[in-house]
């Protein structure tokens, strides 16, 4: 029996993966189709409230009136009244559409950003299906991370240390022994990057305001969120 069921499990796990994105369109559907089928029945309900009330409402005589003066004012008001009550109808049979395309929308933008994650998850894609971190430590080592989160290997190359000098910056390649290389499936890379030597044989970069890293990934380069930094010189 155990064996029955992680058959049939593996065939479907085989089927999802090739055909994810109807499952997805499929979904989406039935969200909309479940939100516009909610909405139309709480107008429903709130038109059939709306009419027992008016049923129920006590019917007041119309005054008589005192003089052959005042009869027509009193009629006019009558028929005031009356064309509002019927004009009252009319404004509830209009349907909460903006309502209905609000929900439609917003669960449209969810199931979107779901399916994007997805997607970039599975292909590799930065920076779901790839992360970058770095990390510049007090003695001026850089601290690199890449994690590959997808299924497909990944390649790295091509490491670039960038010193931002106030409005311009100076790029250098730096000097990773493994790189370049492939990086396997849910698994992740990590390598300290000395940059003393650096700066010392460069003094000018002693007047950078702040270090941050970039990478090749699949021949799209990503960079780190720049660290800001005081270098101090002898």
């Amino acid at each position: 029996m155990r064996e029955i069921v992680r058959k049939y499990a593996v065939r479907f796990n085989t089927w999802l993966t090739s055909h994810w994105r109807m499952v997805m369109w499929c979904m989406l559907m039935v969200m909309i189709m479940q939100q516009c089928t909610i909405s139309r029945l709480r107008w429903e309900v709130t038109q059939m409230t709306h009419g027992i009330a008016r049923q129920q409402q006590p019917q007041t005589p119309a005054a008589e009136p005192l003089d052959t003066v005042s009869a027509p004012s009193a009629t006019a008001k009558q028929d005031s009244t009356s064309v509002a009550a019927e004009a009252s109808p009319a404004a509830d049979d209009e349907t909460p559409s903006a309502g209905i395309w609000i929900a439609c929308l917003a669960a449209l933008a969810a199931l979107g950003a779901a399916v994007g994650a997805i997607y970039m998850r599975r292909n590799g894609i930065y920076p779901i299906g790839i992360t970058l971190r770095g990390k510049l430590k007090s003695d001026m080592t850089y601290h690199i991370k890449v994690s590959n989160n997808s299924r497909k290997p990944v390649d790295v190359a091509e490491p670039l240390v960038v010193f931002i000098m106030g409005g311009a910056t100076r790029k250098f390649r730096a000097n990773v022994g493994q790189l370049p290389m492939t990086l396997s499936p849910k698994t992740s890379f990590e390598a300290d990057i000395n940059l003393s030597g650096l700066i010392s044989a460069n003094l000018e970069l002693a007047s950078a305001k702040a270090i941050g890293m970039s990478i090749s990934t699949n021949g799209k380069r990503h960079s780190t969120l720049p660290t800001p930094v005081r270098i101090k010189t002898a």
